[in-house]
């Protein structure tokens, strides 16, 4: 503290802090004071003065005999001797610098400037237990003092005893109740405490006197967002901008609160208003992409997560969320380093060890990614996806009981999550459980619309909503929906392809292609969209219109293995073997590039393999292709059946048969399974017990045209 007597050009240049003069400057202003006490001996401020500069310069026990000085010629001068006790504070002479600060509190304790620097200078040189025991005694000396109860509040905040803090801060806003900074410390200790309404009240009342600050609008933000208020923290935010459009917290805290809300382009530009202001904040960058990942820019949102991680490179959140953004994509290989990257800065990272273990279950390291998942619930046992993916991981380990109960379990964290119910209805359709499962159903499309009505404006869940009622044959509901979204917005490629399979599966084919043409020429550069059209001629048929739309996605995407599959069997489906296998085993190639692999793609490539052999009457080959893919996967009824039809190519009938009693002890509803065996026996000459297998594979599958065959060349018999 530095008594006003001083010009103001010289008080200005001692309060901007000892870093806003040089050595020299000191010096000057040490030899100015010297010469003026030379005039006035007398003059206890000048004695202060000088005491304040030394102190500024570190020579704290040359500061102390000035203050002395200043004291014994005016023992009433307060400033004085709370200037010696700060000095002592930093000489460690806690005892003397008590007695000192009770001296000047004996003559004036009602200086707020005063006795907040004298509590958080004890404060900085850790004497805060001292700090409490000093200012106990002072409310209980001068008990009607609102400012020393301010205090007393600011020390107990300090030692974590928030409780005790209100009680402080209420007091002191009862006995000053002019004293602003009362209400707005006690406003933010009960925002701390969870009390928001009580905490947003202290805020409000401090707005009468003080309006035109900035931080606490947006303070008062902040608390309507902690209390779901989002639209009424939005008007905060603005009026603090409004006060000062450069204050950096408002503009994120805006943005932030427009994310929650799925605003995002929105929150995209206060963003980057609050990134102009600070460019170093990596804070700022990694939320910045979290916008562009939740509107499924994934590529995009990396670029942004690696900015945060220029000005941090540890920052584990980064790390992770490149991982996560990787997942998004598919690239669950490349995804694993980051997790790992994380994890090496934060081993109690829940979310990473989560989505590490999800991430290993998807390159078919099963048993490992549990593990991790296992990991991730020990540390965190309330997150519902991480229950999610342990059901998922159980289920492909065949462990579908446990699996059900993880299921249950995410559904009881949250009960409208519409992913849990999905598969909950899934897996009960997989067990027979027919009715159980059509309940699941509708929850999930409950969940829905809930997601739709929590964001209104992100048109992205009433399209999945769509397809999911095209999953459960709910053709023309689904149709009613993309068209009731293609109203708003005419040339979502999206919607359009929404609607387009819809049209698909409803037998309305040159309208479903019609509307397909028409998604392309929206998006012409995507090849999962392409992919999607020539699965679409495929399914009508045409065939030649197919190949040439499945090359121009493998064209766009060339190490799109699921582009490459699908134009294998369009080329199968033309009867070019050749080209069909050239196709697959492009897809096998890429797949063999990537040290981590999903089990299931291999073997879908294997399988397919093993087909188009298995048509070119080359089941020698067709044979390796399938075991294989077995070896593999053992607990994938596809792998037993096309392993079963490529040994019945090889007239290994009682192989066969043994092949799909393994598909039926994966899926006893497999028709395809029945049909097999059902052939088997037929061509062992065993015609009435096929007759009875046959008609198993029908009862599933009443169109099932290869049965419908076998069953009147057995009839013939």
């Amino acid at each position: 503290m530095v008594d006003e007597g001083l010009s103001e050009k010289l008080l200005g240049a001692l309060t901007d802090g000892e870093d806003a003069l040089t050595d020299d400057e000191f010096e000057t202003l040490l030899k100015y004071f010297d010469h003026r006490l030379t005039e006035k001996p007398d003059n206890p401020v000048l004695w202060n003065n000088k005491a304040v500069i030394l102190d500024r310069m570190g020579n704290h026990e040359d500061a102390l005999q000035y203050y002395d000085k200043a004291t014994e010629l005016d023992p009433q001068y307060f400033v004085a001797w709370y200037n010696k006790g700060n000095t002592l504070c930093f000489l460690d002479q806690v005892e003397e610098a008590l007695q000192a600060y009770k001296n000047g509190m004996a003559i004036n304790a009602d200086d707020e400037g005063t006795l907040v620097d004298i509590t958080q200078t004890l404060l900085q040189t850790d004497h805060i237990k001292d700090a409490l025991r000093l200012f106990e005694e002072a409310t209980a000396l001068y008990p009607n003092n609102g400012k020393l109860h301010y205090c007393k509040g600011l020390v107990l905040e300090t030692l974590g005893k928030g409780k005790r803090a209100v009680q402080a801060y209420k007091r002191s806003a009862e006995l000053a109740p002019d004293f602003s900074q009362t209400r707005i410390s006690l406003g933010n200790i009960l925002f701390s405490l969870g009390q928001y309404e009580d905490a947003f009240d202290c805020y409000d009342r401090s707005l009468l006197e003080i309006e035109d600050d900035e931080e606490l609008w947006n303070n008062m933000g902040y608390i309507l967002f902690s209390m779901g208020r989002y639209e009424e923290a939005i008007q905060y935010y603005e009026k603090a901008l409004q006060l000062n459009k450069g204050y950096k917290p408002a503009w994120y805290n805006k943005g932030y609160t427009l994310q929650s809300l799925n605003m995002l382009e929105d929150a995209i530009m206060c963003y980057d208003e609050a990134i102009k202001l600070d460019p170093n904040d990596e804070i700022l960058w990694n939320n910045r992409g979290n916008a562009e990942y939740n509107l499924r820019r994934y590529e995009t949102s990396i670029q942004f997560y690696e900015e945060a991680l220029e000005f941090l490179p540890e920052y584990d959140i980064a790390l992770n969320n490149i991982g996560n953004a990787l997942m998004k994509m598919k690239k669950w290989e490349e995804s694993i380093p980051w997790h790992d990257k994380a994890l090496a800065v934060n081993k109690k990272f829940d979310y990473a060890w989560y989505a590490k273990g999800f991430a290993l279950h998807k390159c078919g390291k099963h048993e490992e990614g549990l593990k991790l998942i296992d990991k991730s619930l020990e540390l965190n046992p309330n997150y519902d996806h991480t229950w999610l993916a342990k059901a998922e991981t159980l289920e492909d380990l065949g462990r579908l009981d446990e699996a059900m109960e993880c299921l249950d379990k995410a559904i009881e964290l949250n009960p409208d999550f519409r992913e849990a119910w999905v598969g909950k209805a899934e897996l009960l359709d997989h067990l027979g459980r027919d009715d159980e499962a059509v309940e699941c159903q509708e929850e999930a499309l409950r969940s829905f619309d809930v997601e739709v009505q929590v964001f209104p404006r992100d048109h992205i869940y009433p399209l999945e909503k769509g397809e999911y009622m095209l999953e459960l044959l709910r053709h023309d509901e689904a149709l009613r929906l993309f068209e009731r979204e293609l109203e708003e917005r005419p040339k979502d490629a999206r919607a359009l392809a929404g609607k387009a399979k819809a049209l698909l599966a409803m037998s309305k084919t040159e309208d479903a292609l019609r509307t397909y043409v028409a998604a392309l020429e929206v998006t012409p550069k995507d090849p999962d969209l392409w992919l999607e059209v020539g699965r679409a001629y495929m399914e009508t048929g045409k065939n030649d219109r197919a190949t040439k739309t499945l090359a121009q996605a493998t064209k766009l995407a060339p190490d799109n293995v699921d582009a490459w599959l699908e134009l294998a069997r369009a080329r199968s489906a033309q009867g070019d073997g050749k080209e069909a296998l050239n196709a697959v085993d492009k897809a096998l190639g890429l797949l063999g590039s990537r040290t981590e692999v999903p089990v299931g793609k291999k073997v879908e490539a294997l399988l397919l393999r093993s087909a188009i052999l298995r048509c070119s009457d080359n089941a020698q080959e067709a044979i390796v292709a399938a075991q294989e893919a077995l070896d593999l996967d053992p607990r994938n009824e596809l792998s037993w059946c096309e392993h079963g039809m490529t040994l019945i190519s090889l007239k290994r009938y009682k192989e066969a048969i043994h092949s799909f009693d393994g598909a039926l002890g994966v899926d006893p509803k497999y028709e395809a399974a029945w049909y097999g065996k059902a052939r088997s026996l037929f061509e062992m000459g065993r015609p009435d017990k096929a007759k009875r297998f046959v008609e198993m594979a029908l009862t599933l599958d009443p169109d099932y045209k290869d049965a419908k065959e076998l069953k009147a060349k057995i009839g013939g018999r």
